[in-house]
């Protein structure tokens, strides 16, 4: 019999107070919460914009494209908003939208449509993004 290890390294702010609640429902919760993520994923590429090419390589990058794209989504500033680029930081790059968006576009309309009105959201009295 083979003996599995898994260790979970957890990555977040909370209040102190709050902090043995939270580690709580995370034991209990995350590995639910992975399935869950990768089958939306999983249902994004599948769904939007369903492509045929003849060439299985670019249909492969398309594919993943299509789930970095669904997977890069971060919560700021209590909202989930898309974040094309797979890092971690607590600001937005309206330039990293505007690109993503031209090869989105293609396949997802809403998509675009909701990253340029969570933009329009951002804008400030003088028009100007932040």
């Amino acid at each position: 019999m083979q003996e599995e290890l898994v260790i979970a390294q957890l990555i977040g702010s909370c209040r102190q107070t709050e902090s043995r609640r939270m580690v709580d429902s995370l034991q209990k919760n995350w590995q639910a919460s992975i399935r869950k993520n990768e089958e939306r994923i999983e249902r994004y590429v599948r769904v939007r914009g369903r492509m045929e090419l003849a060439d299985s390589a670019f249909l492969q990058t398309a594919n993943w494209s299509k789930a970095m794209l669904a997977a890069n989504q971060h919560y700021l500033n209590k909202q989930i908003v898309p974040m094309p680029c797979p890092a971690e930081y607590n600001f937005y790059f309206t330039h990293d939208v505007l690109l993503t968006d031209l090869g989105a576009v293609v396949f997802d309309s809403q998509r675009v449509k909701n990253d340029l009105l969570y933009l329009r959201s951002l804008t400030q009295s003088d028009s100007v993004l932040p």
